[in-house]
């Protein structure tokens, strides 16, 4: 009999599977996606608040450094590798690469959803986030892509890092420098985990790519967040709230102006510094340092177009 929290969960699942529940299932497993959590990042820190938006930001991407360098280190292979017999929803099986131990969907819908419940000032969305999290960790079981404890232990890093870190982001206002007592641990702890990979190649295995490519976007955007927190702090006029259609203005714009960075950008040095993952870091540093600095210096114009649509209503 396979152990519960290996296959042996999965298989029940696998037996109450039908079409509908299929698509309803690998429909919502998308809400854990890691562009979601960056998109919902961005709209907190733009428009409601700052220090939950780098809250968010910065628990996920710690969180991050964890999973990946707990998927390379015990390279646990996904359920269908494992035991060919045992089959899963083909659509959710294309999105299902690198190693299954831990499951990075379930530390993003933690992150992300559990994050926005703990820092929340209404009951309803303290609530509703924390339900949503765990369905989405369900649906990584129910498609056949994870095990239940590659699950629970994704899930279990990123509760563990919210209720570690809250603390601290709580009364960043009142004590801003407490940002370096993470940033400068972070950037050392990716140092490591680079560092690690570095000293095991594996130039064959798809999985230490995937590993190695994590280590360096991570490695720009804690860069990235060592420049722009102080001159942040010390020169931007912060203020996340405007009229709707300036936060609409502002969300739009600014995503795709990071998105544009990243599309038009990576083929230039990938050209320029070829056959290395610098480039990578370098894009990641600078969609950071767009979202964090450059773009925030411009939330007064968007207050004003706001104003000005609204009066002459």
């Amino acid at each position: 009999m396979d152990n519960f929290f290996n296959l042996g969960f999965l298989r029940t699942l696998e037996s109450i599977r039908f079409p509908l529940l299929d698509n309803i299932m690998s429909a919502v497993t998308h809400l854990g996606n890691q562009y979601v959590f960056m998109a919902l990042a961005m709209v907190i820190l733009w428009c409601f608040d700052k220090k939950r938006g780098y809250f968010l930001l910065i628990t996920g991407f710690i969180s991050t450094v964890f999973i990946q360098f707990l998927k390379i280190y015990m390279k646990i292979p996904r359920p269908w590798v494992k035991d060919p017999s045992f089959t899963v929803v083909q659509a959710a099986k294309g999105g299902a690469t690198g190693y299954s131990f831990p499951s990075g969907h379930a530390q993003n819908a933690v992150s992300t959803f559990c994050g926005l419940g703990l820092t929340s000032k209404r009951r309803f969305f303290k609530v509703f986030f924390p339900i949503l999290a765990p369905l989405i960790c369900f649906t990584r079981l129910y498609l056949g892509v994870h095990t239940l404890m590659d699950v629970i232990v994704g899930a279990g890093i990123s509760l563990i890092l919210l209720f570690a870190l809250w603390p601290l982001f709580r009364t960043m206002d009142e004590h801003p420098g407490r940002m370096y007592f993470l940033i400068i641990p972070c950037l050392i702890l990716i140092g490591c985990f680079l560092t690690y990979l570095k000293l095991k190649p594996a130039p064959g295995d798809e999985n230490y790519h995937e590993a190695l490519k994590n280590a360096y976007t991570l490695l720009g955007a804690f860069l990235a967040f060592l420049v722009l927190y102080p001159l942040q702090v010390r020169f931007v006029p912060y203020e996340e709230h405007a009229p709707l259609l300036g936060q609409i203005l502002k969300v739009v714009l600014g995503v795709s102006l990071v998105m544009s960075v990243k599309y038009s950008l990576t083929p230039v040095l990938g050209h320029l510094i070829p056959n290395t993952l610098w480039p990578r870091m370098i894009v990641y540093f600078i969609m950071v340092f767009i979202a964090g600095l450059l773009w925030p210096m411009t939330f007064p114009l968007w207050q004003k177009v706001g104003k000005k649509k609204e009066k002459t209503k």
